[in-house]
């Protein structure tokens, strides 16, 4: 008892000593094994953290934002590792003059080598700054000389004009994090509002004030009456005011990137924003900065980088005439512009709510951004007499619009929306295999902002089409306990998108993605895409074995199609189920018992269901003369559900699971 109470000590003493300043890495973190938060973690963050000042520079006579980030990183196996062990990012904000500017790179990575720490700093080479839109910067950086039980550390600091914002700063990711701080200091005169994300809180929130002093200049220039200078005289006063400082920490976070029917994981993450709420000078008039979206969104209807870009446009109106010559109804018209809008133009991967080449540039060159597409798609719609009018809305992987606290800052994505004969009709022209209502998983992001002439209103952002996977298997069981046979994949819709979309990007890594998992010979691996929202996949297969106990061979009739985990890890999470589509899953397999042989056993046919039939399984079997029959079924009803579903779900999958878990005996004869 003695000596547990001593080690428990000495891991307390050796957290609470831990130097967490940077180059202080020490022999018992790089002697580290693995992770005291997820121990068969392949890398963990040891800390991390963030440090924003917004205060008044009093040189330039305006308000500037400085951010301080720092990572201590351990990597236990780096064949497993995620990439954000290897590289980081750093995305700088432009906008015409105002530009932000990252300075003080720092990256080491230390190894131990013969009991002593070994460094390797950055190589210049290693640092890659792109210009991904006139919008942004890339900064990328790749760490040197990581190996399996390496430590590396990287800090840098961002100076920026933008400081109506903090960009959000992530306490928890893809891997453990071990301890993770965040502070914000500013000036006693701007008032932030706090947005914090997750399901965990912080071990410490704290808030201080701290008192400054500045030395503010007046210059005054004496001149005669003539105008010629003859002097000048330079005042220097101080000024005092007061930081507010708010501190936040968390500690011992497990990752969450496993966690199923999430688009946006990070959604999950625990993490902090902030944005302008007012600024209250002590001598003058206060300013509020709080809005509402109507403000917002004729703001926007007045932006020449936004709704200025819809007016006029003379030189879409013979394309236009030409695409809805023979089509009578407002949905054949709609239907032949966006077909020929996603068709013909190519999305950059540029995000954001102001256009970047505009319109006509980018009719004439066939290529832009997703506002620049979607508000061609737009304008072109509303030439055809069809009420059309623009989605804005936070992309997926941007995060959750906050509705509360309207902000256009937040704002990164856009779409095109119909009103007609009392029916709503989305479209989303940068993806090629998307379709009218049915939109690609980066604008599925739950509410978006309706801009229209009587007002801006929120709007759903759902997929209500039914989607159907069907998977069919066609299997012969050797004498020698094999499995051989053809597998068959037919999708459409929304599963059609997803896995189009995957293939004409990479169709060597569709493959590897589709194969590899399996253990068995994979051959003639194939991929029909009609381009019509059907895309059917096939390949044979061999060499799948089957155990036998004794002289029975015993398989699971499901061969490998079982679900075998759900993936699901809360007892509760305050985050809807999102599968992205209303679904109908359904798979065939067809058994051919070997000569010589008969059944023994079978499963037992079995349901699993959800209440209010919000989600249902169905699994059947049978033989007939000598084959087996193997179907089931699986409906999910809704793209989301709500999270006072998630208990219930989890039951759910957890019964399906072990449905699937049965097996076939078979006898020789």
């Amino acid at each position: 008892m003695k000596q547990i109470l001593f080690l428990i000590l000495v891991f307390s003493n050796f957290v609470q000593a831990q130097d967490y300043r940077f180059g202080k890495v020490s022999v018992q973190e790089l002697e580290k094994t693995n992770s005291t938060v997820t121990p068969n973690a392949s890398a963990e963050i040891l800390y991390s953290s963030e440090k924003v000042t917004i205060d008044w520079n009093f040189q330039k006579g305006d308000i500037e934002k400085k951010v301080v980030d720092f990572y201590r990183i351990k990597v236990y196996n780096k064949n497993q590792a995620p990439r954000n062990a290897f590289v980081h990012q750093v995305k700088l904000r432009k906008n015409n003059a105002n530009i932000e500017k990252i300075s003080d790179l720092k990256v080491v990575t230390y190894n131990l080598e013969n009991g002593k720490i070994v460094e390797t700093k950055i190589d210049k080479k290693d640092i890659v700054s792109d210009k991904t839109s006139k919008y942004h910067n890339l900064e990328t950086f790749t760490f040197p000389n990581v190996k399996d039980g390496s430590v590396i550390e990287f800090s840098y600091e961002i100076i920026s004009p933008f400081y109506q914002f903090t960009e959000p700063w992530y306490f928890q990711t893809n891997i453990p994090v071990v301890k993770s701080d965040f502070s914000i200091e500013t000036n006693e005169s701007l008032r932030y509002q706090p947005f914090v994300t997750g399901q965990l809180e912080p071990k410490t929130n704290t808030k201080e004030k701290q008192e400054k002093t500045a030395s503010v200049s007046n210059t005054i220039r004496y001149r005669m009456q003539g105008g010629n200078l003859i002097d000048t005289k330079t005042n220097y006063e101080n000024y005092r005011y007061t930081m507010d400082i708010n501190n936040y920490s968390y500690e011992n976070l497990a990752p969450i990137y496993l966690e199923a029917y999430v688009l946006n994981p990070k959604n999950l993450f625990s993490a902090i924003r902030f944005e302008l709420a007012a600024h209250i000078p002590k001598n003058g008039n206060p300013q509020f900065f709080t809005t509402d979206w109507n403000t917002i969104g004729k703001d926007l209807m007045k932006s020449e980088t936004f709704g200025e870009q819809l007016n006029g446009n003379g030189f879409l109106d013979k394309k236009v005439k030409e695409l809805t010559a023979n089509k009578s109804t407002p949905t054949e018209k709609m239907k032949a512009i966006f077909d020929f809008v996603k068709n013909n133009y190519r999305w950059n991967n540029v995000y954001g709510i102001a256009t970047d080449n505009g319109v006509r540039k980018t009719f004439n060159d066939q290529t832009g951004s997703v506002t620049d597409i979607n508000l061609l798609l737009i304008s072109m719609l509303q030439k055809a007499d069809l009420t059309a009018n623009p989605i804005v809305l936070s992309s997926t992987d941007n995060g959750i619009l906050d509705f509360s606290f309207p902000s256009k800052h937040k704002l990164n994505y856009v779409i095109a929306h119909v009103y007609d004969n009392g029916k709503n009709y989305l479209m989303d022209a940068t993806s090629p295999h998307s379709d009218i209502n049915l939109l690609p998983i980066r604008a599925l992001n739950y509410r978006g902002m309706l801009i229209a002439p009587n007002g801006t209103t929120e709007f759903p952002l759902q997929n209500y089409v039914m989607s159907n996977r069907t998977i069919t298997v066609d299997a012969d069981l050797s004498d020698a306990g094999e499995f051989s046979g053809r597998y068959t994949d037919t999708a459409d819709n929304y599963f059609y998108l997803i896995d189009s979309e995957a293939y004409h990007d990479n169709q060597k890594g569709f493959e590897e993605d589709k194969t590899n998992s399996f253990d068995m010979k994979v051959e003639n691996f194939r991929v029909q895409d009609n381009n019509e929202g059907l895309m059917r996949q096939t390949f044979n297969f061999s060499n799948l074995k089957v155990e036998k106990i004794g002289y029975k061979p015993i398989f699971n009739p499901l061969l490998f199609l079982s679900e075998t985990k759900s993936n699901l890890f809360f007892n509760t999470r305050n985050h809807p189920l999102e599968f992205g589509t209303p679904s109908t899953i359904t798979k065939t397999i067809k058994i051919k018992i070997p000569s010589g042989y008969k059944v023994e056993s079978l499963p037992t046919q079995d349901t699993s269901l959800v209440k209010d039939n919000a989600a249902s399984y169905i699994y059947a079997i049978a033989q007939k003369d000598d084959y087996i029959l193997v179907q089931t079924q699986e409906l999910l009803p809704y793209a989301t559900l709500p999270n006072k579903y998630y208990r219930d779900f989890k039951d759910y999958k957890n019964k399906l699971i072990l449905i699937n878990s049965q097996h076939v005996v078979l006898v020789k004869e």
